[in-house]
């Protein structure tokens, strides 16, 4: 190893050589060919200690693959930002006078305001999991790269359950940092979008306790007219709150409570007596899409195990989204560094370039704007869903949340997929074998056989990856007309071409048929049907304001005028005037 570290950078040498010129400015004495990369993480947040475990396992998982790096040993440094962003600056800067090449993190967004101008100073590539304000982007910080969706998102998702349900007032419940700030804009916008609006923001201290949050509910929310409450802030807070609320009997079908998906994704550790304090409750949580059920299944586990050590004082917590795009995250940058390290012309050293450098005391990494360029190019297939970055935004290319519904002790999910297959994977010799199936197409299908007069047997069998694509459709259809399948049970939209090679059910959905019929109306013809209106009700009505506006205009006028003096008996006579006469 050593004779291929001092043949320098030529063309035919092994990729190890590649991994030196990363981390040799860093290291200075290499023992073995690695790459290093940073992680900057909220250690005393249930997120952070989340994350951690998914990216440890992560690296490991990159160290042990032999099809990647090619046998480049992968080193992650942790640092701890504690939620403060003067701490995290510092946890950068000593990140980047290590030599990281690149740091997952930060997961704050307060914290990335700060880091993301670090990354562009020394061109080293921030790729966070969690900092979701959408003032943090690739216009303002050029080598800052989310790998989760802004709040942007998840604001629209909520809107649309509001929207659904056509409520127009609503009330904002968000924690004073930047969580709850840089999603108020956001929120704004998408309920502008669905003709609703914030009729009240009501701030929450990080450092809130119980007496402070009941306070909160008693004075500002109680008495409010708008009885929908969107919730977004993190779960300590939240479980106070609803707490609270439980107690006051605002949690009843009176009262609306919609929680965003930071809390969501924590659910799986709330015990049975603060669900018991949430029944009712909607969310919107980040949907996990399984294109591949073993290997997610398999990562869970170890993922679980390992959290279950790492943090005994936190119970019954699953695998969620967060800690997915966190592992997803540390296999992009893997991926971009492997593809770096088969270039030629690849630059992997630090060095000077300005004063601003020497004064902070870190070096520019030369390889950050192919690094940066060759991450966005990410594109693979993740733990739970394909990782894609966009160009030009940095932010993921797709997203979708789910509706969730607290009921009872748990949780489960609202507006069902039109067809949700689930494998049985882990049975001995059971390759593709149907465990359960379910779904809106389903039900119809089944509710249709009940009114069959004879009885028709069939066996389900799941087609596809899972992945919804418009190909997979096409194909399906087309299995129907080779007799590979007797028919299809599922959400197919009935095309043109499609149609050429089956039949399709009328749609129960929305057909689309309308039927114009002709209307004959036999008033139409009658010259009188003016007076059709005028009930009898109406002709006493008229007459009576009629004499009425004649009595008070006698009044006013008959001591004056003396066309209106005498005795108020009226007497018309038929020529040229109208005269009153005694």
């Amino acid at each position: 190893m050593a004779n291929r570290a001092n043949s320098g950078c030529e063309v035919g040498v092994r990729i190890a050589l590649g991994a030196l010129l990363f981390c040799a400015a860093a290291l200075g004495e290499v023992k073995a060919p690695s790459i290093n990369i940073g992680a900057i993480i909220a250690l005393n947040t249930t997120n952070g200690k989340i994350a951690e475990t998914a990216i440890e396992l992560a690296v490991e998982d990159v160290n042990r693959n032999t099809r990647i790096l090619n046998g480049t040993f992968l080193n992650i440094h942790i640092r701890d930002s504690k939620q403060d962003a003067l701490t995290g600056v510092s946890a950068a800067l000593e990140l980047i006078r290590k030599g990281c090449v690149s740091i997952v993190g930060p997961q704050t967004s307060v914290v990335g305001e700060f880091v993301g101008n670090l990354g562009v100073a020394a061109h080293v590539p921030i790729v966070t999991f969690g900092a979701t304000n959408p003032s943090l982007s690739m216009h303002r910080y050029p080598y800052f790269i989310r790998a989760v969706p802004n709040d942007k998102m998840q604001m629209k998702a909520i809107a649309k359950l509001i929207e659904e349900y056509k409520w127009t007032d609503v009330a904002l419940v968000y924690v004073d940092d930047d969580l709850g700030i840089g999603a108020i804009p956001a929120l704004n916008d998408a309920l502008r979008d669905a003709r609703a609006k914030i009729v009240l923001k009501a701030a929450v201290r990080p450092q809130a306790n119980v007496s402070s949050i009941r306070m909160l509910l008693q004075d500002e929310l109680i008495g409010l007219k708008s009885r929908v409450f969107i919730v977004h802030m993190d779960a300590e807070l939240a479980l106070f709150l609803f707490s609270e609320a439980y107690k006051l009997r605002m949690i009843s079908s009176d009262y609306v409570w919609i929680i965003s998906d930071g809390f969501a994704n924590l659910l799986d550790s709330v015990d049975a007596n603060s669900f018991l304090s949430m029944n009712g409750v909607l969310g919107v949580k980040r949907k996990l899409i399984q294109t591949d059920q073993p290997r997610l299944n398999e990562s869970a586990k170890r993922w679980k195990q390992r959290f279950r050590v790492q943090n005994p004082t936190i119970p019954n917590m699953e695998l969620n989204a967060r800690a997915i795009v966190a592992y997803d995250t540390v296999w992009a940058l893997a991926f971009a560094i492997d593809r770096l390290l088969h270039m030629k012309s690849c630059k992997g050293g630090f060095s000077e370039i300005s004063s601003s450098t020497k004064v902070l005391n870190f070096k520019v990494f030369d390889g950050g704007d192919q690094l940066l360029k060759e991450i966005l190019e990410t594109n693979f297939l993740g733990l739970s869903s394909p990782v894609q970055i966009s160009r030009e935004s940095g932010e993921p290319l797709e997203c979708s949340y789910d509706i969730i519904n607290v009921v009872e002790n748990n949780y489960s999910q609202v507006f069902s997929p039109f067809l949700n297959v689930k494998l049985d994977h882990d049975s001995p010799g059971a390759q593709n074998q149907t465990n359960e199936i379910r779904g809106f197409c389903i039900d119809v299908f089944k509710s249709m056989l009940k009114r069959l007069d004879y009885e028709l047997p069939f066996e389900p069998i799941p087609y596809g990856t899972g992945s919804v694509t418009a190909g997979y459709y096409d194909d399906l259809v087309y299995q129907v007309y080779l007799q590979n399948f007797d028919a299809v049970v599922g959400d197919v939209t009935v095309l043109a071409n499609r149609s050429r090679y089956v039949d399709f059910t009328q749609p129960y959905t929305e057909s689309g048929l309308i039927i114009i019929v002709a209307i004959s109306d036999k008033r139409s013809s009658d010259s009188w049907a003016f007076l059709h209106p005028f009930t009898p009700a109406m002709w006493i009505t008229t007459v009576t304001f009629f004499i009425f506006t004649g009595a008070v205009v006698w009044f006013l006028e008959h001591r004056q005028n003396r066309q209106f003096r005498g005795k108020p008996v009226l007497t018309f006579i038929w020529g040229e005037d109208c005269k009153l006469s005694g």
